[in-house]
């Protein structure tokens, strides 16, 4: 994975290269000079392609994660209301009023559930089972940016 160090010294990165280039343009001056001249000009093409391959791969993933959080809220159209009382028993009461009564990203009560903060009234595998579409929403949300980003 390419991260923002790596990015950040792409240009000591290519002034290595044209360096090196220098170097063993001077050592192999015994070396035909259309020889030592493609050798050089093949070094700096594969330096330029890395850096399109790599600015490629930031502009893709950008755009994965713009599309991904788009579409997720443009796909979720259900804003019923949901009684949390019948299904979950709230151990933080400042959950109650993040909850309201609208549906929640699975990714947040999952957090919660595990970290005991909500209890369930019910079966874990028929409340997923029969509701969970009435109750979550499956969506993306920072918490998955900051995940795919690597934290």
């Amino acid at each position: 994975m390419i991260d923002v160090d790596t990015l950040s010294q792409l240009p000591s990165i290519y002034t290595a290269v044209v360096v090196c280039a220098a170097a063993i343009r001077t050592v192999a001056s015994g070396v035909p000079s259309c020889l030592t001249s493609f050798v050089m000009t093949f070094s700096m093409e594969l330096l330029k392609c890395g850096a399109a391959v790599a600015s490629l791969v930031v502009i893709a993933g950008a755009t994965f994660m713009v599309t991904m959080w788009t579409t997720s809220r443009l796909s979720d159209k259900d804003d019923a209301p949901v009684d949390w009382d019948k299904w979950l028993t709230f151990k933080d009461p400042s959950l109650r009023a993040k909850y309201g009564n609208r549906r929640v990203p699975m990714q947040s009560f999952y957090e919660d559930f595990i970290s005991g903060r909500v209890d369930l009234k019910v079966d874990v595998r028929s409340l997923f089972e029969q509701h969970k579409n009435k109750l979550f929403r499956m969506c993306f949300t920072p918490f998955h940016i900051r995940f795919l980003l690597g934290r």
